[in-house]
């Protein structure tokens, strides 16, 4: 189980995925570069698999397979994509270390330039 609360002071990007999502798979090889990058400085990244829209063995498979280094969650019954109200795939929820929701990117939008560019004022603690 992981929850936000356990993250205070972090910021944390929320990233719901499927295994059958082509977006999903060209953006994450990104988020792993730039998790690299900021981990250390207390990023963190919560890929949330949409399980029920998804084929479990293929997710665990892909995920696998690519060697990331954040987290893969299971949405086993619904309940995250239900309460962030998720629409398409990807969808993308960068939280600042205070708790609030500081960007939502649905679709193709977010890369590592944008990503970056978004962290550094997070952390700098620009509004």
């Amino acid at each position: 189980m992981y929850s936000l609360e356990d993250y205070r002071d972090q910021p944390v990007l929320i990233f719901f995925w499927a295994s059958w999502c082509s977006i999903c798979k060209r953006t994450m090889p990104e988020l792993q570069q730039v998790y690299d990058i900021y981990q250390p400085q207390g990023f963190e990244i919560f890929a949330v698999n949409a399980t029920t829209q998804d084929n479990l063995t293929d997710a665990f498979n892909y995920f696998k397979t690519q060697n990331y280094t954040y987290p893969m969650l299971l949405d086993s019954q619904g309940k995250v994509i239900s309460a962030y109200q998720l629409r398409a795939f990807p969808t993308a929820v960068l939280v600042r270390p205070d708790g609030i929701i500081e960007d939502v990117v649905i679709g193709a939008g977010l890369n590592s330039a944008y990503l970056t560019a978004k962290l550094e004022q997070v952390l700098s603690g620009e509004d």
